[in-house]
Parts: C-alpha cells; sequence; structure tokens
C-alpha cells in the first residue's frame, strides 16, 4: 500500500483490514477511476459522482462503486454488508452519519429497474439456482456499457461470484447487532417494534418486487428499498476492506 496510514486494524482482529481511500492513496486512486470513466465510459455523469473533496473521496451509488472495485488493487475490495457490519461491531471508524452502497437486492425480474433485474436474474442462473430474494455484493459485479439499459450501464455478475438467498429481505423490521449473519452482514431475525435492543431497522419495499440498491444509511440501519440507482450523496464514502 502506498499510505498505511489509510489501514485500520487492531491486535485482536489482525487479519481483518479496513481501507480509507484519502489522501494521496485515495487521489491516485481517484485519478485513475476518472480516467476509466473518461477513456470507457464517456465520462458517463452517473458515474462523475465520485468527488475526491477535503482529502477523502465522496459520493456513491451501485454503478460508480462497482466500477471502483474495478479499479483498486487485487488484494482489495469494495466493503459489503458484511465488513460494514464488523465496522460497527468492533468500531474501527465510525460510520454513523455517512452513506454506505454495499449491494444490491433482487427479488423478481419485475419492476423497478426489470431491465437490470432480468438480466441479471439470467446471470445468476446460469451459476447456479437460488431462490429468490437475493443479495449480490457490490465487490461480485462488473460494470459494464449496455444502450439497451435505461441509463446506457448495466451490472454484470462475476463468475463464481458471492451471492446470498436471503428471504427475510421480503420482511421489514427491527433487528439488533448481535443477530446478524456473518456470512451475509443482514439480519437473522427481524421484530415488529424498537426498543432499547432492537434499535436498528431493516426497510424493506411494500411491493417486493424488482432490483434495488441497499446501502447503510447514517443511522447505521439498512436501506433496500431504494429504486434509484443513480442518485449520489455527499455523505457517500468508498471503503475498501482487503480480501
Amino acid at each position: 500500500m502506498e499510505n498505511l496510514t489509510t489501514e485500520m486494524y487492531d491486535d485482536e482482529h489482525p487479519s481483518l483490514k479496513f481501507v480509507l481511500t484519502k489522501g494521496e492513496f485515495g487521489k491516485n486512486l481517484y485519478k485513475e477511476y476518472k480516467s476509466l470513466v473518461e477513456k470507457n465510459f464517456d465520462n458517463h455523469r452517473i458515474l462523475n459522482v465520485l468527488k475526491f473533496y477535503g482529502d477523502v473521496i465522496k459520493g456513491s451509488n451501485p454503478f460508480s462503486i462497482a466500477l471502483f472495485n474495478q479499479i483498486i488493487p487485487e488484494e482489495l475490495k469494495v466493503a459489503g454488508p458484511k465488513d460494514l457490519e464488523k465496522m460497527i461491531r468492533w468500531d474501527f471508524y465510525s460510520i454513523r452519519g455517512l452513506h454506505n452502497d454495499s449491494g444490491i437486492v433482487l427479488r423478481d425480474n419485475s419492476e423497478p429497474n426489470s431491465y437490470l433485474a432480468n438480466k441479471l436474474k439470467m446471470d445468476i442462473y446460469e451459476q447456479k439456482i437460488l431462490e429468490l430474494p437475493v443479495m449480490i455484493p457490490l465487490s461480485e459485479l462488473r460494470l459494464i456499457k449496455d444502450d439497451k439499459a435505461p441509463y446506457g450501464l448495466a451490472l454484470k455478475l462475476k463468475e463464481n461470484a458471492e451471492i446470498y438467498s436471503i428471504p427475510i429481505l421480503s420482511q421489514e423490521g427491527f433487528f439488533k447487532s448481535e443477530e446478524i449473519d456473518e456470512e451475509s452482514g443482514l439480519p437473522k431475525i427481524l421484530y415488529e417494534s424498537k426498543n432499547e435492543i432492537f434499535d436498528r431497522k431493516l426497510f424493506s419495499l411494500d411491493n417486493k418486487h424488482g432490483l434495488t440498491r441497499l446501502y447503510l444509511d447514517p443511522y447505521n440501519d439498512i436501506q433496500t428499498h431504494y429504486p434509484d440507482l443513480n442518485d449520489s450523496y455527499l455523505a457517500g464514502r468508498v471503503l475498501l476492506v482487503k480480501r
């Protein structure tokens, strides 16, 4: 790594290292990302949501994070849901107040985002048959150009990708951090009401269809209901983890 001060770890969990896209390290990655956007994606406005501002990369949407994953060193990947949960549990880096896109949720191949949903569903069934809904970490996807897609962009499943069948994504409710599934990074059980124990919430989609983004919101709640894949916020961050 060019700047080891971007790494965050402790002696209790030496195998887990998070890398922040800041300083010279972040600046150089940002330049490489911008070059790829200009050369291979016609300087697409949706991909220009990432900005290097205040010595850190800011902004986030599923397309930009999937593409960013393609330019980082092989020993790194963009943080997925289970990585973000470890950051919360071990208090490596305060992500409360930030927006972190980490995956997408596919419930079926209808709206919202039916074109992208149908393409991904076919990709999944070429590799394995899984019960929907499924969650796919953004590190398991590649961004490609697709003139038929609504944004001119599509997400392609990598070979042997990690895909998680999560029936609970058809529900909405509260959960506690101690009951997170370590493989997927999503709750194993939901509760109807909030209290001092069940203090986080999984937001789902009312009609339970289509393709939506999955992100950790500024309150550390898990959002899976938002259909717009192009929106970005300055609270967004690009967080990396060592494989």
